[in-house]
């Protein structure tokens, strides 16, 4: 992300994959992302286990916000199943739309 930067691209205009395995990790990513000005991120479910239903992911989801650097920094679920196992199902994200708003972007 910091070489992006460095190279002086655009960096309003881009939006960078901050999933990682551990919930930690993806926060971390996703804070470093917003401190260097990418216009949003792009988060997968957490893909290590398989099968989590929703009512797994949305207390792991209140977590992620509660650690994440600001609810101005746009959110996209990363819904590709294939590779993560898990789907961002449409009644998941109306939760999580309903519980946090605008800091689920698409």
């Amino acid at each position: 992300m910091q070489a992006y930067r460095d190279a002086g691209l655009p960096m309003e205009r881009l939006m960078v994959g901050t999933g990682a395995a551990a919930l930690a990790d993806a926060v971390a990513l996703t804070k470093r992302a917003a401190a260097l000005g990418f216009a949003g991120a792009l988060v997968l479910p957490p893909f290590y286990y398989k099968g989590v239903p929703d009512d797994g992911l949305a207390p792991m989801w209140r977590r992620w916000c509660a650690r994440r650097p600001s609810s101005r920094f746009p959110i996209y679920l990363y819904h590709f199943p294939a590779l993560s196992g898990l789907p961002w199902h449409v009644k998941l994200i109306r939760r999580l739309r309903e519980a946090f708003g605008p800091r689920i972007a698409g």
